[in-house]
C-alpha cells in the first residue's frame, strides 16, 4: 500500500510540474515533457555552472550514487595500495557492458540487444583489500583503425587506444554464436592482437572470456573446447575463463584473479567509489539504455540527449532536465508516441531505476526538438 502510495504521489508531482511547464507550449512539445530523460553532457560541461554556489554541498551530498555505501571502507596506506587497469574489448554485443557492470556490482554502462550501444569507454571500478581494480567497457570492435571506416572510426579509435593503455586485455565472446553461427569478426580481431590495429600498439597480457557458456548444451561441449584450441593457437592468451556475464557465473574467479593481478600502486578512486562520472553520465547511461530497448532498428542511433539544468529541490529531491534532438519531424513523433505514450514509458522507467539506484525521488523532465546536436 506505501508502494502503490509512494508512486501515486510522484505521479502527482510529476503531472503538476508537466502543468506548470505546459503554458505557452505547443501540444508536442508538451507531450514530450514526459517523466524523462538524460544527454550526454558537453565536453566543456561543468555541474558548478548549472547548481548554484550555494547548492553545491547538498547537490553533491544527494547525488553520491555513485557511492558504494554498504561496502567497506579499508584503511590502506598509499605505500601498501596496489592497482590495475583492464580494458573490456571484443566485437559488438559480445556482452561488455553486461560484463562490467557485473564485476563493477554496479550499473556504469547502458546495456541492450542493439549493437554499437556504448558510444565511447566507460569506466568501472572496484576495490577489495589493498587492490583496485579499474575496468574499461569500451565500444565494440569491428576492425583495424586503418580501414578508414568513416562511421565507425571515432569508435574504433577510442577503443583501440582505451587498450593500449590498459594493463590487461579482457577479450569477451559470445561462446555460443560462435559455435552455432561464427562471427568472422572475432577471429579478425583476435589476430589484430598481435599486430598493430593502431601506431605504437603493444598488445597487454589478454584474458579469453567465452561469454554465454551456460547456454552451450552436453551436445555442443566438443565444439565448444574445438573452440578454444582453435583462438588459443591463434593468441597466445594469458587464461581462458568460461563464464556468463548476464547470470555471473564464473565471475567471482574472474574477479579473484584481476585483484591477484594488481601491482603496487596509488587507487585513483576512494575505495567505495565505482565510477569516475558524474551523475548526470550515470544517469544518461540509464536512459539510453531505455531509448534503445524502446526505439527500433536504427532509430536510437540519430537521437542525441544534450543536459538542460540540474536542481535541487526544498524536499532534497532533485530535478533534471533534458532534450532529446532528432534529425526530422518524423523521428520526433515516433519518439513521442501518441500522446507522448512512448516517451513517457521511456521515462518512467528511467526514473524508477534511477530512484532505485540513488535511494531518493528524481523528477525527470523530457524535451524532444528537431535539430542538429552541435555538441557532438
Amino acid at each position: 500500500m506505501r508502494a502503490t502510495s509512494h508512486i501515486g504521489e510522484l505521479f502527482c508531482c510529476h503531472i503538476k510540474q508537466l502543468l506548470e511547464l505546459s503554458s505557452g507550449s505547443n501540444p508536442l512539445t508538451f507531450a514530450s515533457r514526459a517523466l524523462a530523460s538524460f544527454a550526454p553532457r558537453p565536453t566543456f560541461y561543468n555541474p558548478t555552472e548549472i547548481i548554484p554556489s550555494e547548492q553545491l554541498p547538498k547537490f553533491r551530498d544527494a547525488t553520491k550514487h555513485w557511492i558504494d555505501r554498504e561496502a567497506p571502507k579499508p584503511l590502506v596506506e598509499p605505500k601498501h595500495q596496489k592497482f590495475l587497469t583492464a580494458g573490456v574489448v571484443g566485437v559488438p554485443n559480445a556482452g561488455k557492458s553486461t560484463l562490467t557492470n557485473a564485476l563493477v556490482g554496479r550499473k556504469v554502462a547502458a546495456v541492450s540487444h542493439k549493437t554499437n550501444t556504448t558510444y565511447r569507454p566507460t569506466l568501472g571500478a572496484f576495490t577489495e583489500g589493498s587492490a583496485q581494480v579499474i575496468l574499461y567497457d569500451t565500444p565494440g570492435i569491428v576492425s583495424r583503425l586503418a580501414n578508414g571506416d568513416a562511421k565507425n572510426s571515432p569508435r574504433i579509435a577510442s577503443a583501440w587506444r582505451t587498450a593500449a593503455d590498459c594493463d590487461l586485455l579482457l577479450f569477451i565472446m559470445d561462446a555460443q554464436r560462435q559455435i552455432e553461427q561464427a562471427d568472422p569478426r572475432v577471429l579478425r580481431i583476435i589476430s589484430m592482437l598481435g599486430e598493430e590495429p593502431i601506431p605504437g600498439w603493444t598488445c597487454p597480457p589478454t584474458l579469453l572470456l567465452l561469454n554465454k557458456c551456460d547456454r552451450i548444451g552436453g551436445p555442443n561441449q566438443p565444439h565448444l573446447q574445438s573452440l578454444i584450441q582453435r583462438l588459443e593457437a591463434m593468441h597466445a592468451f594469458k587464461d581462458v575463463y568460461l563464464i556468463s556475464a548476464l547470470h555471473e557465473k564464473g565471475l567471482p574467479e574472474l574477479r579473484d584473479f584481476l585483484v591477484q593481478q594488481a601491482q603496487p600502486g596509488a587507487w585513483k578512486l576512494d575505495a567505495a567509489e565505482f565510477t569516475d562520472q558524474w551523475p548526470e553520465d550515470v544517469a544518461l547511461e540509464v536512459v539510453r539504455e531505455k531509448v534503445f530497448q524502446r526505439m527500433h532498428k536504427e532509430l536510437p542511433y540519430t537521437i542525441r540527449l544534450r543536459h538542460a539544468q540540474t536542481r535541487i529541490l526544498e524536499d532534497n529531491s532533485v530535478r533534471l532536465d533534458y532534450e532529446l534532438v532528432v534529425p526530422h519531424e518524423g523521428v520526433r513523433g515516433m519518439l513521442v508516441g501518441s500522446r507522448g505514450s512512448i516517451i513517457g514509458k521511456i521515462g518512467t522507467e528511467a526514473r524508477e531505476e534511477l530512484e532505485l539506484l540513488w535511494r531518493m525521488r528524481v523528477h525527470l523532465f523530457l524535451r524532444v526538438s528537431v535539430g542538429h546536436a552541435a555538441w557532438e
